[in-house]
């Protein structure tokens, strides 16, 4: 490009940077400042330019503001000094000045010299210092050559003899070297200085110079190779006139192909309709993203979706162009829609029957209802077509009988299968199979027992925690099923108990959950990773698609996942089932809350600050025990360590008094949930204190026999309450007997309070369910709430559930947003007063 600086120097000056540039000075610069360096030189960015005989000052301009820097030379190198905060940006500023020197040099130097020590290659030097030759030799004429040679740009020079034969400027050999003449000279130290400046290394070995990268090759042949033309002669190869056509965009299909042992895809990468060679494509699958050479093509570059497809398919599966995966896999590539696919007839056939959306019964199955037995063909068409199922229905409709009945219709002979569950709910499994199947063998796991022990048509039962310290043997057998019962358990894929699920050999795999995302799309990912792995691809890259939360990446989750899942609910399948009404209870703080509230909050900006996202993220400890302290003190301030005081001081705890009465004296059965067992001791205390004599019974995490107070309350008849914590109701139980419900501290997960409240609201209730959530006003609580709302619409997008606490830093602008206490909903009632409902 024409270059516009203005130059001050000396003939004297002129001489002296010609000596001073011939040392290596590049070593002295990173390789991000020399090409930052080498965009400023072409750009035209150096405005000024005034040589010293030992030092240099370059100017500039970058976004309107004036820049220097001043290159001094010592004995022991140079130095730089830079006008430039930026450190990095100076470096690349003096390095620009050098380049700009350069040209300079040799614009202006006359062709002849006495002594040299031009920047050329070594062994070039050692020509010119032995020149003989006359200076007023004109010499011979450099020729220059380019070529493609894999990613790089290759420079050849040849001397033209004077009988027209050519030989080697830069020879590989020592053996082949010439001298040089005055005129030689000057073109030799012309050419190596434009080819340094350009970005070209020299490669010893083979005596050819070499630009690599496909921004510098393109930046060259589009604004330096105009101007080498002007002093050099120079040839290129028709790969070169290819990659001055710029970048062209291959298409990318796949065919898809029945195997033995799944699907056969062959990729195929096109230009112009033409399939590009078996090395070529593999160079472009590893080339992902970026702009890549090929000599026989030009530069060629995969879209940035293909690309992003490509990259992902090769953290997954590999590079290989020819790979048979399962067919669920085949079924997740189609589902995304950036690549075209061609397969086979057969496989069309397969798709279309995995697509079929209808769920109907293929014969009643006995003790079945009807969509139960539709749940069971459903099952039995999955695992026909080689792919692996979850199970989703709502609570209470009977996913266990399904299951059952799965096993007990395609009985797997002289095979063993298993089920993995929480605990408390392995008495449940038996009962379902003596009850309803006692063709069905069980067999509970237990410490020290091994798979060895019974190879027959065996049902084991392992809790999550046997399954767990049982890993090691898993690699000694392989189920005919392997079921996960309330999956939810190992959401989390970095836990043990994740890794020993992970690590069951299955002939068919089924997961069963009512609450397939209680929290974060990963809790998805998980439960896919043992069913189908790969299916959703890379946690990494799934987790960052997660995190945006696009309506792109809720749609590609949905088509990926669809086919696998069934999940019904109660309206929908269950005419008889009486309705539930749910209702909330805004209910104000007393004063003892409002200034235990206000002390919190008060406390926590001043040790926290106000700035949201780093209290949640550098402060995280902090942060979660402030939101545990503010719900307490919203249920109760006699929850807080340093606070004693009487029942009446909770608002909630009044209007829960005020409405038991009415639902006592009309002889109803209650449940009363909560996630502080601390709290559900105070309520413990106030329903004995104002119902002497009422059936009151406890279920939480430490009740041992589970079945005791469960069976208690439902057997006994007349008004009672059973107090239960929230993760120990929320599994394994039936309470329909109760047909009001109370979750006395609703927080951030809709997903668990549902599967606590569909204890009651299940199969075998023949009354209308209330259902009742108290909500402090003005406090974090009721901001909870309304984001929860506006949230739930993950759940019906995908399956269900909210994001993680992180989705709070989006909604809210600070911390005081989130917590502080609204006086608007201050009633200044103290305590025995009832607050008045809204």
């Amino acid at each position: 490009m024409q270059r516009s600086s203005k130059r001050i120097y000396s003939a004297g000056s002129l001489e002296a940077w010609f000596e001073l540039l011939s040392r290596d000075w590049e070593e002295q610069f990173s390789a991000s400042a020399l090409r930052r360096a080498r965009e400023i030189y072409r750009l035209g960015e150096i405005l000024e330019i005034e040589l010293g005989d030992g030092d240099a000052i370059i100017h500039a301009k970058f976004d309107k503001q004036p820049h220097y820097a001043v290159v001094e030379w010592g004995e022991s190198g140079f130095s730089l000094r830079t006008s430039m905060e930026d450190i990095h940006a100076g470096k690349a500023l003096g390095a620009a000045g050098l380049y700009e020197i350069e040209e300079l040099v040799a614009d202006e130097i006359p062709p002849v010299y006495t002594e040299s020590t031009a920047p050329v290659p070594d062994r070039v030097v050692h020509s010119l210092a032995g020149s003989e030759q006359e200076e007023a030799d004109q010499g011979r004429e450099l020729r220059l050559a380019l070529s493609v040679s894999s990613r790089s740009l290759r420079l050849e020079a040849e001397w033209i003899e004077a009988d027209g034969s050519a030989s080697a400027a830069f020879p590989a050999s020592a053996a082949a070297e010439g001298t040089l003449n005055s005129a030689e000279r000057e073109t030799v130290i012309r050419l190596t200085t434009h080819a340094h400046r350009a970005g070209f290394f020299f490669e010893v070995r083979d005596g050819f110079y070499y630009l690599r990268g496909v921004g510098p090759i393109l930046s060259f042949l589009r604004h330096e190779l105009p101007r080498w033309k002007d002093q050099f002669p120079i040839g290129q190869s028709n790969a070169v006139g290819l990659l001055c056509e710029g970048t062209k965009r291959l298409e990318l299909f796949v065919d898809a192909d029945e195997a033995e042992e799944g699907v056969r895809l062959n990729w195929n990468f096109t230009i112009d309709g033409k399939a590009l060679a078996l090395d070529d494509a593999r160079a472009v699958m590893r080339s992902g993203s970026e702009a890549l050479i090929l000599p026989e093509i030009g530069i060629v570059r995969l879209s940035q979706s293909q690309a992003h497809w490509v990259a992902e398919w090769r953290q997954n599966m590999g590079s290989d162009m020819t790979r048979v995966v399962p067919r669920y896999m085949a079924y997740s590539l189609f589902g995304i829609g950036e690549v075209e696919f061609n397969f086979a007839p057969t496989l069309e056939a397969w798709k279309r029957k995995l697509e079929d959306n209808s769920i109907r019964a293929n014969g009643m199955i006995a003790n079945l209802r009807a969509y139960q037995a539709a749940g069971v063909s459903w099952l039995h068409r999955v695992f026909d077509s080689e792919c692996h199922a979850l199970l989703a229905d709502e609570m209470g409709l009977g996913k266990t009988l399904q299951a059952l009945a799965l096993i007990a219709s395609r009985p797997l002979p002289a095979v063993p299968s298993i089920v993995v569950c929480p605990a408390s709910v392995v008495p449940v499994w038996i009962n379902e199979i003596r009850r309803f199947f006692p063709e069905i063998n069980p067999r509970v796991l237990r410490r020290g027992e091994t798979f060895l022990s019974d190879r027959a048509a065996t049902l084991w039962l392992a809790s999550y925690s046997q399954l767990r310290r049982h890993k090691p043997l898993l690699s000694e057998v392989e189920f005919g099923y392997a079921i996960l019962d309330e999956a939810q358990f190992i959401k989390n894929p970095d836990a043990k108990v994740t890794h020993a699920c992970l690590a069951l050999r299955a002939r068919h795999r089924l997961v069963l959950t009512g609450t397939p995302m209680e929290n974060h799309p990963l809790d998805l990912w998980t439960l896919f990773q043992f069913l189908m792995p790969g299916l959703l691809g890379g946690r990494r890259p799934f987790e960052a698609m997660a995190k945006e939360e696009t309506d792109a990446f809720i749609a590609r989750l949905r088509r990926q996942i669809t086919p696998f899942v069934l999940r019904r609910t109660k309206d929908e399948v269950i005419r008889d089932l009486p309705p539930k009404v749910e209702s909330e209870l805004l209910c104000p703080l007393t004063e003892v809350q409002q200034r235990e509230y206000a002390g919190l909050t008060e406390q926590a900006i001043d040790s926290l600050g106000n700035d949201l996202d780093r209290a949640a993220r550098k402060k995280a400890i902090h942060f979660f025990t402030l939101l545990t302290r503010l719900r307490q003190v919203c249920c109760d301030p006699d929850l807080l360590p340093w606070v004693n005081c009487d029942l009446d001081a909770s608002g909630k705890l009044n209007i829960l008094s005020s409405k038991l009465e009415g639902i006592f004296a009309g002889g109803h059965k209650v449940v009363i949930f909560s996630q502080f067992v601390a709290l559900l001791r105070r309520i413990k205390q106030l329903l004995n204190r104002d119902y002497p004599g009422l059936l009151l019974v406890q279920l939480t995490g430490k009740t041992g026999d589970r079945d005791k107070p469960v069976r208690q309350f439902q057997d006994t008849p007349g008004p009672g309450a059973i107090l239960v914590s929230l993760k120990a109701g929320g599994t394994g139980i039936t309470l329909h007997a109760a047909d009001y419900v109370f979750v006395l501290d609703p927080w951030w997960n809709p997903a668990v309070e549902e599967q606590a409240v569909d204890r009651v609201h299940r199969i075998g209730q023949d009354r209308t369910v209330f259902v009742y959530r108290i909500v402090t006003q003005g406090t974090v609580e009721e901001r909870i709430k309304v984001l929860k709302e506006a949230k739930e619409q993950m759940f019906s997008r995908t399956i269900g559930g909210l994001r993680d606490v992180s989705v709070l830093l989006r909604h809210f602008g600070s911390l005081r947003d989130l917590i502080a206490y609204d006086l608007q909903y201050s009633s200044g009632f103290k305590g025995g007063d009832s607050p008045a409902e809204e």
